[in-house]
């Protein structure tokens, strides 16, 4: 399902674009590009840099995520392991 809407406010807009639509429109390793008939295909392989809209974006949010733990002076939880039976 897609669903399009407004988004009116500018500083949003900004961050939609650079950290949506930007990624996935220079993906070049899972994009489907569909020809005139209607049906889709994978583009052919370049020899340019390799970029993955999915891989960029976890990257990005992880190192956003990183940067609010610094500045709050949060640490990460600690994780239990289960004892071997």
């Amino acid at each position: 399902v897609e669903v399009c809407f407004p988004v009116l406010d500018e500083k949003l807009r900004r961050r939609v674009i650079s950290e949506g639509l930007e990624s996935y429109l220079e993906d070049n390793t899972q994009a489907w590009e569909m020809d005139s008939g209607g049906t889709y295909r994978l583009p052919k392989p370049s020899r340019a840099r390799k970029v993955c809209a999915q891989t960029a974006l976890i990257a990005r949010l992880a190192s956003a995520g990183n940067e609010d733990e610094k500045s709050a002076g949060a640490r990460p939880p600690k994780l239990k392991r289960k004892q071997a039976k």
